[in-house]
């Protein structure tokens, strides 16, 4: 059964044209399409998991300066959410981010850095009992210069 099948039972016409693109009925390998309250994931035209809505990004994202080698970071909660990832890098692209913190709390210091660098961070929301790779929030993004060596 191809991939706009499976999803024809699921949803209307309409829905299907307005909130998945077009290309994924071409592989009709993988897609993941992320609808309004569901993330529906199909590996070779079938269904292989329905999550719920994906959490909300969070806002007020906010890296601080405090020192030569430590930079603080604050992010509002979000609602659903019970964890948060935070990554940090020196590229502007995130390509070389790392993860920094995983938790639940709303702000990280960030201490052992070097004077006069410009990181990068990002920081997502998940919210527990889905499969993360699927139900993370869109990441927040910020970034900052520690200050020269006193």
């Amino acid at each position: 059964m191809g991939l706009k099948a499976i999803l024809s039972k699921l949803f209307s016409e309409k829905f299907i044209e307005e909130h998945i693109p077009a290309g994924d009925f071409v592989s009709n390998s993988f897609v993941t399409a992320d609808v309004p309250a569901k993330t529906i994931t199909i590996v070779d035209g079938i269904v292989t998991a329905v999550t719920g809505a994906q959490v909300g990004t969070p806002g007020n994202f906010a890296a601080a300066v405090i020192s030569d080698t430590q930079i603080n970071l604050s992010w509002d909660a979000v609602p659903g959410a019970t964890n948060y990832i935070l990554q940090r890098g020196l590229l502007a692209n995130h390509s070389d981010a790392a993860q920094i913190y995983s938790g639940p709390l709303l702000v990280f210091n960030n201490t052992g850095l070097v004077a006069e660098t410009h990181y990068y961070y990002r920081v997502k929301a998940q919210k527990s009992g889905t499969n993360p790779s699927y139900a993370d929030s869109a990441y927040a993004n910020d970034d900052d210069t520690t200050q020269a060596a006193p």
